[in-house]
């Protein structure tokens, strides 16, 4: 019995040693994350690796796609790296301050409506308005780097479990942003994902793969492994064929890679385009000040392994407990106060005198204000970008017009009170009306009955609202309403909520109907093209767009402008009574010099007379004594 429990001692110590064994090996660091110093980058001819972990060999008869997780992981912490900025939007993390919505729109429907699954203060959750997380990526992982709710197996829906299966998880694309070879497409990348070729995605950016076919035309039941019978399908199932020359004799590839991420993969999903008529050619745009000095993206919006991307904007280093990140801000650049750190000291800027400024401003506006986006005009302009208009795809609507609409430049006070420049987009959608609270109807709710009441109108091929009249909304609501008896159908739009009231629309404001603003950062505008560049009148006169531009209330119902001033918890008439007084200022600076002309010439008179006064005074004691 003895020798039995010292058998069971021996194994249970053996099992703890190699636990321990393990532990230590898993928490040592990979290779590729303990550089020995050199900034000479390193060269990346590895074997590619599949999904089951498998080398891929270039004389394979049946060849899948290369996992990222596998191949680059080898190398990598796969799972730190999925946990950084671009791919934890699905994740328990901290959201931070608004940033870019994915914006669902559908004309046919009335619906634009601002997603993300981070908790961003007006944004909806996919998962609201019944998005699922398949069709989700299969719509917007065109201008996302994979990972994220895409390879989380915990969020996939039941009703979508054979598809996933079929399709393959959707894995960091490490590719889209590290690779700096000149035949990446990432446009292949929208493509595969729409094809549902998820699992074939990131190996259709390489130079070297070619994939075709679709797994969306493939049955529930296919098998990645033994395919199709032969008689099964006419539908071509998805495949990867590899340029033979890529390999070498040891069966590696060259990944043409780096660590410093080129400003181009930074912009096909970070570009804008302005809609303006009078700038209608490309090259009339401006770019940002920081790219035209040489200074790349990645050199203010730098990461570590954890691929945590600094934002760089204020109180970043509050949100995120990490006082390093004030460093990379406007202020940890542009000012002279040594933040006591040794980051980015060699990355000062220039420091702006700001001669005339009064210091108030730069407690009440950021330095965005005046030095990033567009100049405001009497009228808000609309803006195309890479997440809301998939710019850089193919097969896109270009029309100037098409939805969704996103407007610039607004002037909004923050959560701190002051006052930045935000992109605007205003939700439009169905909802229902519990008390006080406003949700998002799933749109297997609305879809037959808008689709029937708006057969009649025309289609307008530019992607924009249809022509509606209220008395449509009207029809809409009123089949709605059988549909949910303890609550009211309404229309969320152009900020405001629409319902039935005593047979007749009603609108009314709600915070729901309110617009989703994102801060703007870029492009960053010199000084001799920033606002106040021209004095203190490009803010304080009375038509200064800074609080009189028109702002446009975005819906298919007919709607009036908002003004500037209305986002700003401001008042106009103390504005222009302010601005006023800037008109007679020459004056009241005149007066000022005059006044004191005086008072001077009044002072050196009275003390003359004195003077001379002193003196008879003087005189006369003398021929007295």
């Amino acid at each position: 019995m003895k020798f039995k429990n010292k058998i069971k001692n021996h194994i249970l110590l053996l099992g703890i040693i190699l636990s321990i064994f393990c532990s230590l090996l898993i928490a040592q660091a990979k290779l590729g994350d303990s550089p020995d110093g050199s900034r000479s980058p390193a060269v990346h001819r590895i074997k590619l690796m599949d999904h089951d972990s498998s080398a891929i060999r270039m004389y394979q008869q049946t060849q899948l796609p290369f996992s990222t997780e596998m191949t680059c992981g080898s190398c990598h912490d796969y799972n730190k790296v999925g946990s950084g900025w671009h791919f934890n939007a699905g994740s328990d993390t901290e959201s931070g301050r608004n940033g870019h919505p994915w914006i669902y729109t559908d004309p046919t429907m009335l619906t634009q409506i601002p997603l993300s699954y981070r908790d961003w203060n007006g944004a909806i959750n996919p998962e609201d308005i019944g998005l699922s997380v398949f069709e989700f990526v299969k719509k917007f992982g065109r201008h996302h780097p994979g990972g994220s709710v895409g390879e989380q197996e915990d969020r996939w829906e039941s009703e979508n479990a054979f598809r996933w299966n079929v399709s393959g998880k959707v894995e960091v694309n490490c590719l889209v942003c590290h690779d700096k070879n000149s035949f990446t497409d990432r446009s292949h990348y929208a493509k595969q994902l729409k094809k549902e070729n998820f699992r074939w995605a990131a190996a259709s950016t390489a130079s070297f793969a070619d994939v075709s076919g679709s797994a969306k035309d493939m049955p529930d039941h296919y098998d990645i492994y033994y395919g199709l019978a032969p008689d099964e399908s006419k539908a071509i199932p998805p495949q990867v064929n590899y340029d033979k020359t890529a390999f070498n004799e040891k069966d590696e590839v060259f990944f043409d890679v780096t660590r410093n991420i080129p400003n181009e993969n930074c912009y096909f999903c970070h570009s804008t385009m302005l809609v303006d008529n009078e700038r209608s050619e490309f090259w009339k745009h401006g770019q940002d000040v920081h790219i035209q000095r040489g200074i790349n993206c990645v050199d203010c919006h730098r990461n570590g392994l954890d691929h945590q991307i600094i934002r760089g904007y204020e109180n970043e280093n509050i949100d995120k407990k990490s006082p390093e990140l004030a460093d990379f801000t406007c202020v940890g650049c542009h000012s002279s106060a040594d933040n006591g750190l040794a980051i980015s000291h060699n990355n000062k800027g220039p420091i702006p005198a700001h001669k005339g400024l009064p210091p108030l401003h730069l407690e009440k506006i950021s330095c965005t204000t005046c030095h990033s986006g567009e100049m405001p005009k009497n009228n808000s302009f609309l803006t195309k970008t890479s997440m809301g208009h998939a710019l850089g795809t193919h097969g896109i609507n270009k029309a100037d017009s098409t939805l969704p609409h996103i407007i610039t430049p607004v002037f909004e006070e923050n959560n701190s009170g002051k006052i930045v420049p935000v992109n605007l987009v205003w939700p439009s959608y169905w909802g229902w009306k519990t008390g006080d609270d406003v949700s998002p109807m799933t749109e297997d709710v609305y879809k037959q009955i808008v689709k029937v009441a708006l057969s009649d109108l025309p289609i307008d091929r530019n992607g924009s609202w249809p022509k509606i009249e209220e008395n449509m909304i009207t029809d809409i609501l009123a089949s709605l309403a059988v549909q949910k008896s303890e609550s009211t159908p309404v229309y969320v739009s152009g900020g405001k909520i629409y319902s039935i009231e005593s047979g007749e629309l009603k609108q009314e404001t709600h915070s729901n109907a309110s617009a989703y603003t994102w801060p703007i950062a870029h492009n960053v505008r010199p000084a001799p093209m920033a606002l106040g560049s021209n004095g203190c009148k490009d803010c304080h006169s009375l038509d200064a767009p800074f609080y009189t531009s028109l702002i446009s209330v975005d819906s298919p119902l007919k709607t009036n402008d908002a003004m500037m001033i209305d986002f700003q918890s401001q008042d106009l008439g103390a504005a222009q009574l302010f601005a006023n007084a800037f008109i007679f200022r020459p004056w009241l600076k005149g007066i000022i010099y005059l006044s004191v002309f005086i008072v001077l010439s009044l002072v050196i008179l009275f003390f003359f007379k004195g003077l001379q006064c002193w003196l008879g005074s003087a005189k006369k004691e003398n021929m007295d004594g």
